[in-house]
This record gives structure tokens, sequence and C-alpha cells, in this order.
């Protein structure tokens, strides 16, 4: 017998109902909705595999560790750049199931490298201050998106203002503060 498919719009919908209460969950971790403690659950320690490797770390690092997962989770409060990398995750994944059939990539511009390795990308092109995201769709007077992410602290430095002032020459670039802020601006920027 023939595997009927289901019919596009009803499997768009059931999509969008398995991917809502996920993207709600998400949403409140970035607002700071979400009451972590109480959906802390303990973990077990998992004896290692035979043959395969396990790293290990000095004691005083382990402190050093333990004590930031402490001060997270008493305060809240999150390095800067771990809670931007966390709001950039959430909305690729938003724009990568909301509009499969676009282009949104990642300019990998933050790494903190050795002399020698940061030669390197310079040589090969790297340049500071580029935007995080770049949506390479042409819409409007405009050749593309520039997004720079940014948590709700954060601040763009001079670099950024001046690449930023160069590319909105061609491009719209804008900066997002928040996961709704990133939503409106791919929503209206496409429409």
């Amino acid at each position: 017998m023939a595997k009927v498919k289901p019919h596009p719009i009803t499997f768009i919908q059931s999509e969008t109902n398995r991917i809502n209460p996920i993207l709600k969950q998400l949403e409140d971790i970035m607002t700071g909705k979400e009451n972590r403690k109480a959906k802390m659950k303990p973990v077990k320690a998992s004896k290692p595999k035979k043959g395969s490797q396990v790293l290990k770390t000095k004691d005083s690092e382990r402190k050093v560790l333990q004590n930031k997962r402490t001060d997270i989770l008493k305060t809240g409060n999150t390095p800067a750049k771990y809670s931007e990398h966390k709001l950039q995750v959430q909305c690729v994944k938003w724009f990568r199931y909301q509009y499969p059939h676009y282009l949104i990539f990642s300019i990998p511009n933050e790494r903190k490298v050795s002399p020698i390795a940061g030669k390197r990308f310079k040589d090969a092109g790297r340049v500071a201050g580029i935007p995080d995201l770049f949506l390479a769709f042409p819409s409007y007077n405009y050749h593309g998106l520039f997004i720079e992410m940014k948590s709700d602290k954060g601040k763009l430095n001079e670099n950024q203002k001046a690449i930023q002032k160069i590319l909105s020459i061609n491009y719209k670039v804008v900066t997002c503060y928040s996961f709704n802020e990133f939503k409106n601006v791919v929503n209206d920027y496409l429409k």
C-alpha cells in the first residue's frame, strides 16, 4: 500500500504546533522568566566507556568552573558574551525554521586566538567590527541584511560603528538586543 503524504498546510500546522512550545521556552530563558532552580535535575556521572578519552582538568580549574556555575545559578546573571551567544543561537534556529529557503549565516569574528593565528586570520581577510549575522537576500533598496547581536546591556564599539556606517550605503544594518527585536526586523525586511 502506498504511503499517503500529508497535505502541506496540515504538515506546516503540525510542525508549528510542535515548535511553538520550544520557542516559548527559549524566549522565557532569554527574558529570565524561567525558574532555573526548579527545573534543575541532578545529573549522574557515568563511567567512561572502555577505550574512550577522558579530559582531565586540574582541581583548581575545576573549582573555578564550579564557582562560575554557582554564581550564574544564584544570580541568574550570565557573562555578556555567553548570553549574546545564546541569543544569536536562538535567533538563527528560529530563522532557519521560519524561513528554510533563505540563507542566513554567522561571521565568526569574536574568537580569541593566539597572535600567530590572529595574523593568519587578518591576512586572510578578517576585519574587526563586522556584524555577527548576514541575511543574503536583496529586499527593497538593500542588497542584504547585516545583523549585530548584543545582549541587553551590550554596546557597539568604535570599530562596529564605523563598519556599520560603511555597510549602510548598500545594505540594511541593524543591531538587535532581544529575540523579539530580531524577529520583527527579519519579518519587516522579508515582507
